[in-house]
């Protein structure tokens, strides 16, 4: 892609693996952007911001080719029916060398080790038993699960460290950090790299995401695996 393809200037992809908040940080700013001061989060009860106001949706998964989610954003970018400017879409694109190619700037939502356990619970809440609707009294298959998100998570866990290569093209926000740093701090460092004034962006949005994926995480359900 070029410098003058439409899409490299006007997307700026928020890339993250599942259960780390992609969706709710590509809300965050899309309603900062647009000025979205309701209280109409559309907030599962864990947390779970697929059916909120954010940058389109999502192109495909871990697994859906490099190419097919691009051509996926670029129609979506390109519809007559697109909620108006696109900046912020959460994408799953674990090339991020071709992430900084195709685009000038992008968000990335890391995570280490230690977050791993955590974060495998929460895409067993959010997407498992919420939207495939597992049933959390089923203890052996949450476990069964639980195991693989694990696996999957630390299989990946290189990819999604910081990476300062590509300098002030690439904000890296820790999974920490979006999960429960300073509210104040943690917008800052976002208003500065989107150049949307902080006063625009909704703390208690934040709050309350933050809220409820605490209780995904509290959740009991199974003995939890530790990551290894």
């Amino acid at each position: 892609m070029t410098t003058s393809d439409p899409l490299y200037k006007a997307v700026v992809p928020v890339i993250y693996m599942g259960g780390t908040g992609g969706h709710f940080l590509s809300a965050l700013i899309s309603r900062a952007r647009l000025a979205i001061r309701n209280t109409d989060y559309r907030l599962s009860p864990y947390g779970n911001c697929h059916d909120t106001y954010r940058d389109l949706g999502s192109c495909g998964g871990v697994d859906t080719p490099f190419d097919q989610q691009i051509s996926r954003l670029r129609d979506h970018f390109l519809s007559p029916n697109a909620p108006g400017p696109v900046y912020y879409p959460p994408m799953h694109l674990i090339d991020h060398a071709r992430v900084m190619d195709t685009f000038e700037r992008a968000i990335k939502i890391t995570y280490s080790k230690s977050d791993v356990s955590s974060i495998a619970k929460i895409f067993l809440i959010k997407w498992g038993v919420e939207t495939e609707q597992w049933d959390l009294q089923d203890p052996q298959k949450m476990r069964q699960n639980q195991h693989y998100f694990i696996g999957l998570l630390m299989r990946f866990l290189r990819i999604w460290e910081p990476n300062t290569d590509y300098g002030t093209r690439l904000l890296n926000i820790s999974w920490q950090d979006l999960i429960s740093a300073d509210a104040q701090l943690l917008i800052q460092q976002i208003s500065r790299f989107t150049n949307i004034d902080e006063t625009a962006f909704d703390q208690e949005f934040l709050q309350e995401w933050r809220a409820r994926t605490q209780l995904a995480i509290t959740t009991e359900w199974a003995v939890d695996q530790t990551a290894k």
